[in-house]
């Protein structure tokens, strides 16, 4: 390359480091050379073409400063215009990339409490954990596809709320471990899932009606008690709603919670042990109910007990088949939903044991009840009327 064309590039900005470094070398010389070539006793009529040469020199150089100062000012303002518009932009351009757990069901409202999050995460709460209600999640954006999560649930032991936590990450949620640690466990029901049986008996975990009477008819009634009731056969939906209604006739405060079902045959073992909350308490999702009739127990207060607690209990499963992909991608939780589902299509929805909270007196009167055979007494706490 001859150094006139190294010298355009030079000028036009376009000079790779290593050219611009050796034209700035020619120039040097050239510098030096007309110095000295200046100092030489130069004929008169020569002179003025040095000083032409030399004015020349320094009109392209400052050209070439100023052409590189304007390039850096361009370049900035790109880089600061991306800059900008990437942060401006950021909460679209991550909703559509990644997962938004802040997507909602009803995005005229965008009320916190459709948030499509929250169901998720209800449905699979109520399914597995007897002893919990999800409340809600309280989503915080980070950004970039990650949030914090805040999940407030009741706790129906300690009648008060709880919380856990979590983090979405991209397409990835993450909720700590205490969390899962909820889910019912084998061995609270005497007839439960196949490896987990215990027989009723008066040492036993699960104790038989006679030994439990025995211990509730000395404990004081400011006791409430959250008991594991077992019964000796299966129930349908019709027995469990005529037992839940002579339960509720009496109003001494005696009332039904979580419900196991029968996912599989007796001799199969089935994880996890699933089941529903009888009360239908919580916020009601219209959306959700049209899609999955009976989702909201409370929305059919006025059609047969027996039909809702049994579209209840299918609309769960429906649910996370149809969401698979979030209980299974992204919050890695596995529940064999299709295979409970096929089950009790084809044997009705039956019930082994269900959860009761109330005193020791009005636990001794569910005792009564023929089909009951045993009990286990998971949780106790002080309730003084009017305290």
């Amino acid at each position: 390359m001859t150094f006139r064309e190294l010298l355009e590039k030079y000028k036009n900005g376009s000079a790779t480091p290593e050219e611009r470094e050796q034209t700035e070398r020619e120039l040097e010389k050239f510098d030096a050379l007309t110095e000295y070539m200046l100092e030489q006793d130069f004929p008169q009529e020569e002179q003025p073409k040095a000083e032409a040469a030399e004015g020349e020199l320094k009109k392209i150089r400052r050209n070439i400063k100023q052409r590189n100062a304007v390039l850096v000012c361009l370049a900035a303002g790109v880089a600061c215009g991306v800059i900008a518009a990437a942060c401006y932009f950021e909460p679209a351009i991550s909703k559509r990339i990644w997962y938004d757990p802040t997507e909602v069901y009803n995005p005229d409202t965008e009320d916190f409490s459709t948030q499509k999050i929250n169901s998720h995460i209800a449905v699979i709460s109520e399914l597995t954990m007897p002893e919990m209600r999800m409340d809600g999640v309280y989503v915080r954006e980070q950004g970039w596809g990650r949030y914090d999560l805040t999940l407030q649930q009741w706790d129906y032991s300690r009648v008060e709320n709880s919380y856990s936590y979590g983090v979405v990450t991209r397409n990835k949620i993450e909720l700590r471990q205490d969390f899962f640690l909820q889910s019912c466990v084998g061995g609270i029901f005497s007839r439960s899932q196949y490896g987990f049986r215990e027989e009723p008996s008066q040492d036993g975990i699960i104790r038989d009606v006679e030994s439990a009477r025995a211990v509730l008819e000395k404990l004081p009634e400011y006791i409430r008690l959250e008991a594991y009731i077992s019964l000796s056969r299966d129930w349908d939906m019709e027995e469990l709603a005529a037992f839940c209604e002579k339960i509720e006739r009496r109003e001494d405060g005696t009332w039904i919670g979580w419900t196991a079902v029968r996912t599989a045959p007796e001799d199969t073992q089935l994880f996890p042990m699933a089941g529903f909350r009888v009360s239908g308490d919580g916020w009601m999702l219209n959306e959700v109910d049209e899609r999955y009739p009976y989702y909201e127990i409370n929305l059919h207060k006025d059609e047969p007990v027996a039909e809702v607690l049994s579209g209840h209990f299918k609309s769960l499963l429906h649910y996370t088949i149809d969401h698979k992909d979030f209980y299974n991608k992204k919050m890695d939780y596995q529940i064999r939903d299709e295979e409970m589902l096929e089950y009790v299509e084809k044997n009705g929805v039956n019930t082994y044991g269900f959860v009761c909270y109330g005193t020791p007196q009005e636990i001794l009167r569910v005792l009564e009840e023929p089909d009951v055979e045993g009990i286990y007494v998971s949780d106790s706490s002080i309730s003084v009327p009017g305290l």
